[in-house]
């Protein structure tokens, strides 16, 4: 089944290119903030590095997910040039392969093509010569660390909130085990009135020998009265046996006595 690559898709696989703590990403950043110029700019995404063994460099990312809206950038391409000016290196993010064809990439620009195992590296982006971020440019990367970022407040709001959530739970869960010991000393006791056994003055041991007597009791009846059964069917079929024979002997003899006078020898 084909993946719909989506702009969301491909954020995520940035994020996954250039995780945290030695990155720091935010998408979506103007060059600017307010109405300071006519016609704001929008990079997708501005990754920083912030260990020095990665540079420091501040990368800019435009993503693709289409052919058309890759040939909509290029018809303008000095759009991007607002944002890619601060930029240490500028990379397309594409979704799939062919979506930017030969030849049509910028020299100054790097492409990345999305796969099933991340991006991949089609073209490598050339180190630029990047201006010094400006007041409106830093305002805009600011509001974005700002909009990113919860307050303080916010935090212990949200602390509050969840500690209340956590104690009703726990009333809510110590009533319900109230509940469950009540019924089972209503069934302990339950149990020793019709036993006669009060539980809590015998050793566990001895109860549990009780029990086991009892079962085990009731298992050498169960066999003494199979057995007694089995038995008492082996005498009926005896009983029958024997019937059978005396009448057969029966016929014989009244056989007997009805030819005797007749057949003797004179």
């Amino acid at each position: 089944m084909t993946v719909q690559v989506t702009t969301k898709l491909v954020m995520a696989a940035l994020a996954k290119r250039y995780p945290a703590p030695e990155y720091a990403l935010f998408p979506g950043v103007r060059d600017h903030t307010g109405f300071a110029r006519a016609t704001p700019h929008t990079a997708d995404a501005l990754v920083m590095g912030l260990w020095p063994s990665r540079g420091l460099e501040l990368l800019g990312f435009e993503v693709k997910v289409s052919r058309a809206d890759w040939q909509r950038e290029l018809k303008d391409p000095s759009k991007a040039e607002a944002v890619c000016r601060f930029c240490d290196r500028w990379w397309i993010a594409a979704g799939s392969a062919g979506i930017v064809q030969a030849g049509e990439l910028p020299p100054t620009w790097g492409l990345l093509v999305l796969t099933s195992r991340g991006f991949r590296v089609e073209v490598d982006a050339p180190r630029l010569d990047p201006q010094p971020i400006d007041r409106p440019m830093l305002a805009s990367l600011m509001r974005r660390v700002h909009e990113r970022t919860a307050p303080d407040t916010h935090l212990k709001e949200a602390e509050r909130k969840g500690y209340e959530r956590g104690r009703q739970v726990g009333y809510g869960d110590a009533e319900t085990v109230k509940e469950q010991v009540a019924d089972l000393r209503t069934t302990i006791a339950e149990f020793e009135c019709r036993s006669g056994v009060q539980l809590r003055g015998w050793d566990h041991g001895q109860v549990g020998d009780a029990v086991r007597a009892v079962l085990h009791g009731a298992s050498q009846c169960e066999r003494a009265r199979n057995y007694l059964e089995a038995t008492r069917g082996a005498l009926a079929r005896l009983r029958g046996a024997v019937e059978q024979e005396l009448t057969a002997l029966q016929e014989v003899r009244g056989h007997d006595d009805a030819s005797g006078p007749a057949g003797a020898v004179p």
